[in-house]
């Protein structure tokens, strides 16, 4: 299979590749994202795919080939702003899409795989992206408090020609928070590189109610979907 390349700065998604037992390296695209959809889904994918191709763009531009022992040089990671809140989405909870499936028509002499992934927060047709102050923090916390919100990750993996893009959806129900339950999760400084403001696998934990959905995909990868459906035919641990 070759070189399994990260598209992503995400310390959450280099744990879970980990976790699994997977080799990869790292590389960040610096190209600007722009929004094509209206979907969270499609959104999501879109986004997943754009940094997926840019960064196997960038391997072919430096001449990576299958085999080559060069260390893959990461671009300088750029800080994820966050999305624009948006009002006109029309939230389809059950769509999923799908580009082509990893099989047979995969050559073995592709060099390297990329796996670009992009994840949303969705509350009542508005992306909530990643806060830019303490105040926008606590905004986000006071709407999602006592409430249920989808959390969308579109993934993008790229092996030569061949590119597959889906996108998992949990359903993430939030106990009702208080003023001083919000203040002290935000002076911890966790929401602040967060879509949503909050990370579940952290101390925002014990604020969570319940899901519905794969949890891994809530953290920002789905990874055993990942693996059972785009990785594990083509990787021997």
């Amino acid at each position: 299979m070759g070189k399994i390349i990260l598209a992503s700065a995400s310390p959450r998604r280099r744990e879970l590749l980990t976790q699994i037992g997977i080799e990869f390296e790292i590389m960040v695209s610096d190209k600007e994202e722009r929004i094509t959809a209206e979907d969270p889904a499609d959104i999501c994918m879109n986004l997943a795919k754009q940094k997926a191709l840019d960064v196997r763009d960038k391997l072919r531009a430096q001449g990576f080939e299958r085999g080559d022992d060069r260390p893959v040089r990461s671009e300088e990671i750029k800080l994820d702003k966050g999305m624009p809140l948006l009002s006109t989405i029309q939230v389809q909870t059950e769509k999923q899409s799908e580009e082509t499936k990893f099989g047979g028509g995969i050559s073995a002499g592709d060099e390297y795989t990329v796996i670009g992934a992009d994840t949303i927060v969705v509350l009542e047709r508005q992306i909530l992206g990643k806060p830019h102050s303490a105040e926008h923090a606590a905004q986000m916390l006071r709407s999602l408090s006592g409430r249920e919100h989808q959390v969308y990750t579109g993934v993008c993996v790229v092996r030569g020609e061949t590119t597959a893009t889906f996108a998992e959806k949990t359903d993430v129900y939030v106990a009702p928070l208080s003023e001083a339950d919000i203040r002290a999760y935000i002076a911890t400084g966790d929401p602040m590189d967060k879509a949503g403001a909050y990370g579940i696998q952290g101390i925002f934990a014990k604020h969570i109610e319940k899901i519905d959905g794969d949890y891994f995909n809530v953290v920002g990868l789905p990874i055993g979907r990942l693996w059972r459906e785009y990785l594990s035919e083509h990787i021997v641990l």
